[in-house]
């Protein structure tokens, strides 16, 4: 198994990050849709983002969907530098902030990774020496305008037990032979041979996995009414992958939006025969 983590060879300069956030205002910054993993203190602002949806946090696998910099992007050109320094498609962009006194509890993140196509990649602006933040149980030390590629697939927990918020620039990033280069700890197998196969295989898992966990809430009452009461539909998306992995069930984001989109349906009609 490789590392779960790697420090890339870019860097970018703290003061320009910090100063691009103070023009920022307050009423942009927006909780975030995970909230059965923190304990209110955790938000962010949206720099890119699905076209018609610049107000939110979340954008889940959206490769194939139009993507916009956001009125928050267009205020902020060092920002803008920085993501022009990544030679690949970046499928989203956020600040995301860790108040003081805060905690994001141990979970993990679903439908990203090398073999999703897509990674996460951490930049952090504002942080200090009291933020504990643990991937697979190793504590990782990430210094203002390092480049972190962090495999967010894998059980991680953050504190903040500092003082001061704690504030990253956040990417999510489409693998291409650049990111590839610049994160040599991937096992590839460069006949594509390999890769081709587990693709195979993956999206003949992806295919059965919704409808099977579908018939699962079907005959489970309670997992069904669990579902039903969440009615922002970010939040369901994210539980329902949560709660279909843990059960073994595989799929992606991509997946559950389209069947829902398919028949023009809110996350509690999927639960319905």
């Amino acid at each position: 198994m490789t590392l779960g983590f790697w420090k890339l060879s870019l860097s970018f300069d703290a003061s320009s990050l910090k100063e691009d956030v103070e023009k920022l205002g307050t009423e942009d910054w927006i909780q975030h849709f995970n909230t059965g993993y923190h304990d209110g203190g955790w938000d962010g602002i949206a720099l890119r983002a699905i076209k018609d949806n610049r107000q939110s946090l979340y954008t889940g696998n959206n490769r194939g969907n139009q993507l916009s910099d956001t009125h928050s992007l267009q205020v902020c050109p060092y920002f803008q530098s920085v993501l022009g320094a990544f030679k690949c498609r970046i499928s989203s962009a956020r600040i995301l902030r860790l108040k003081a006194n805060s905690s994001i509890r141990e979970h993990r993140d679903y439908n990203i990774g090398f073999d999703c196509g897509v990674i996460r990649i951490h930049i952090p602006i504002v942080t200090n020496p009291d933020v504990e933040f643990y991937l697979d149980g190793k504590q990782i030390i990430m210094n203002e305008g390092e480049c972190w590629y962090l495999d967010i697939s894998r059980p991680h927990r953050v504190n903040n037990l500092g003082k001061t918020d704690r504030l990253h620039l956040v990417l999510d990033c489409e693998v291409n032979d650049w990111l590839d280069e610049m994160i040599p700890l991937h096992d590839q197998d460069k006949s594509g041979q390999q890769n081709a196969a587990l693709r195979i295989a993956v999206d003949a898992i992806r295919k059965n996995g919704l409808g099977e966990f579908r018939l699962l809430v079907l005959k489970d009452p309670s997992l069904q009414e669990k579902l039903r009461l969440l009615e922002q539909r970010d939040a369901f998306v994210n539980t329902t992958l949560q709660v279909a992995w843990n059960l073994g069930y595989i799929f992606t984001a991509a997946d559950l939006i389209a069947e829902m989109d398919r028949g023009h349906q809110t996350g509690a009609d999927l639960w319905t025969v």
